[in-house]
């Protein structure tokens, strides 16, 4: 590869990452938090479960069971 063509694919990673970052902003701490604490969850109907995870199953984020076979991961689905 040459000098020319490194310095092109070099501007494009450049360019595309101000894209990115003027989509995404930049945020405090406590904002993210704030974001965090006012998110919805999706009860469970188990008191426990729900407590352990917060008030349910987070909305907007993937969030994974496991364990054991045979302990009720497949009726969470």
């Amino acid at each position: 590869m040459s000098k020319d063509e490194a310095t092109d694919i070099l501007k494009v990673v450049v360019d595309s990452t101000k894209t990115i970052c003027q989509s995404f902003p930049p945020s405090t701490s406590l904002v993210l938090l704030q974001e965090e604490e006012s998110q919805q969850c999706i009860v469970s109907f188990s008191e426990r479960l729900d407590d352990l995870m917060g008030g349910g199953v987070p909305v907007t984020k993937i969030t994974e069971f496991c364990g054991v076979p045979g302990i009720g991961k497949t009726q969470m689905w």
